[in-house]
């Protein structure tokens, strides 16, 4: 028999119980530390304890605002947050609900809560018509640029295309071509226009997009 009268083989069994009883507690949610201690009636240490074994064998796992959920839960207001700021960064404007809808799965009414109660976090408004047409437009250029760059090179790029009022373009461009290769389209042999884009892409163009005319002119030189 152990000090207090506890038994070694006692105290483990309590000190597993409690590693059950945290487990079931988070499959019903988040929760902080501080909070489980005083839901369970159990020491900071044991907490403690538990929560780096049971991350550990990948059962729970840390959220960005230091609460604890089982390995499966997911965040909405943190999804819908992340998706918001992916649209703004990558594909320059906003997403509709039904966007943000289908890249998080979550129902379109519950999206529509979440979207404004997050717009501190994120600035989102909802875009109309021509900031889409705009942000399309502006996507579509910038992968076709990113294609020829990588084909041709910067000096053979400013040779053969006009990019002279659209610097923009470029800079971004350039980018694109180190972090999002997949996006890329295939273009024709002459570099002019798109073969085919990729399916993702497609999602987010929502459209076969067909780039500007860029051609140089050719400069005949008349000879007196």
């Amino acid at each position: 028999m152990g000090k207090l009268g506890f038994s070694p083989k006692r105290l483990g069994k309590r000190r597993k119980d409690a590693g059950l009883l945290i487990l079931k507690r988070l499959v019903g949610g988040p929760v902080y530390p501080r909070d489980l201690r005083k839901e369970l009636g159990v020491s900071r240490n044991t907490v403690s304890y538990h929560l780096v074994r049971l991350a550990r064998y990948g059962l729970v796992k840390k959220l960005k605002d230091n609460r604890y959920s089982f390995v499966n839960y997911v965040d909405s207001e943190e999804a819908v947050t992340e998706v918001i700021k992916k649209w703004k960064s990558i594909w320059f404007r906003y997403p509709t609900y039904s966007e943000v809808a289908a890249e998080t799965g979550i129902p379109l009414d519950d999206v529509k809560v979440l979207v404004h109660k997050t717009k501190d976090k994120t600035g989102w408004f909802i875009p109309n018509e021509a900031i889409i047409k705009s942000a399309t437009e502006k996507l579509g250029e910038v992968l076709v640029c990113a294609v020829r760059i990588r084909d041709l090179g910067l000096s053979r790029l400013r040779e053969d295309f006009s990019y002279d009022e659209d610097s923009e373009i470029v800079e971004v461009a350039k980018t694109f071509l180190r972090r999002h290769p997949g996006m890329l389209p295939r273009l024709m042999e002459d570099g002019d226009n798109v073969a085919s884009w990729p399916f993702e892409t497609l999602r987010y163009l929502r459209e076969n997009y067909k780039p500007k005319d860029r051609n140089e002119p050719t400069l005949h030189i008349v000879r007196p």
